[in-house]
């Protein structure tokens, strides 16, 4: 029994052993190469970005398994895209473009029959078709490097070129490569070439298009009681989406901000076919904020217009329509290179002007969580 256990023991010492001098001898994560497009006054070469010189650039071409070397005089411009981000973005694009119709099959799941599930399947594949075309137009997307044949370019953004090479650059100059500047007493010195920054460039790939969903909590006119007719329209906690939440960078931290949200709350009536809906269109200045490395603040004051309606069935009851005020605000988190989460909340106020009943104040907090893809 002894001799059992001391085997026992001795294999785990073994296996632990093994792990870490395992982990120890762990090849370092190999970067993901870029398809890049080099662009010359006469040609347009194709590759994967390989190396960053001090004054030119290494594209390796697969097709002659050789390495082409392009000066920064002889390079117009350099446009690069993540390798297989056609195929990824329609991936992610149809998955997301789905998930409406799934969100309606786990709410509605003991409604939804007889000619509601063709609807709900018709609405699934097309949102699916769009949501891969979306997703692949963005997956094309190239960044694009003006080099203009011009050295202060090539300085510019020699270190965001480092950023995306397979091979990060070591640049030693070499003594023929070094400047001569001439001293005011005729003597002569030598200027070393800048060392080459391998830093991410900062707001990298800070506008983004995604979509949000989370709770919504009302505090407006719909919030107390509400009687038409005698009876109680009082909406409850519902939840709000944004089916598209964009927010595109100009300058510095200065962009802009753009959304499409819909809002569904039930009514507190006899009825549990009866709700209440408001849609609408927001836009606005953006504020763009760096907390650190990986996580960003986004001040986003909008305005925009909405219709509201109260629902029976297939049939809409009441309609309205006014002018909204959405101050907001998010934080994301870069968890890869073209992919974010991110979270939101803010305060929606609309003035709905009412068939029948006139002005009711629509009022609500929303808290949201989301997925976005990160451009330019």
């Amino acid at each position: 029994m002894v001799v059992k256990i001391k085997f026992v023991l001795l294999l785990i010492l073994l296996n632990c052993s093994s792990g870490l001098v395992h982990s120890q001898n762990q090849p370092v994560k190999k970067p993901k190469p870029y398809d890049s497009w080099v662009k010359t006054p006469d040609h347009l070469y194709r590759g994967i970005l390989y190396q960053v010189q001090d004054s030119s650039i290494r594209i390796s071409d697969p097709n002659i398994n050789k390495l082409i070397l392009f000066n920064f005089q002889d390079i117009n411009q350099v446009q690069l895209r993540r390798k297989n981000s056609v195929l990824t973005g329609a991936i992610v694009g149809g998955t997301i473009g789905i998930l409406p119709s799934i969100a309606l099959l786990s709410i509605f799941r003991e409604n939804i029959v007889g000619l509601y599930l063709p609807v709900v399947a018709v609405v699934g594949l097309s949102g699916a078709a769009i949501g891969t075309g979306i997703g692949a137009g963005i997956g094309s997307i190239r960044i694009t490097i003006p080099i203009e044949r011009k050295r202060e370019n090539f300085d510019r953004y020699r270190s965001k070129l480092d950023y995306f090479a397979t091979q990060p650059s070591s640049f030693t100059p070499p003594s023929e490569e070094l400047m001569r500047v001439p001293e005011k007493q005729g003597q002569t010195t030598i200027q070393k070439a800048k060392p080459i920054q391998t830093n991410q460039p900062e707001y990298e790939h800070e506008s983004y298009i995604g979509i949000l969903l989370g709770p919504s909590f009302l505090t407006g006119d719909l919030a107390g009681k509400f009687l038409i007719n005698g009876r109680n329209y009082q909406a409850v906690t519902g939840y709000s989406n944004h089916w598209i939440n964009i927010g595109y960078r100009l300058k510095g931290n200065m962009g802009i901000s753009f959304a499409g949200f819909g809002n569904q709350y039930n009514a507190q009536s006899n009825d549990p076919n009866e709700w209440w809906t408001i849609n609408g269109f927001l836009a606005g200045p953006m504020w763009t904020y760096s907390l650190s490395k990986k996580i960003v603040f986004d001040l986003k004051p909008r305005v925009g217009y909405a219709s509201s309606a109260l629902n029976q069935s297939d049939n809409i009851q009441l309609q309205g329509n006014g002018w909204v005020l959405n101050p907001s605000a998010s934080i994301r988190y870069n968890f890869a290179r073209r992919w974010c989460i991110f979270t939101e909340t803010g305060f929606i106020h609309s003035p709905q002007k009412l068939d029948q009943i006139g002005k009711v104040n629509f009022s609500s907090y929303n808290l949201g969580f989301g997925l976005a893809y990160r451009t330019k």
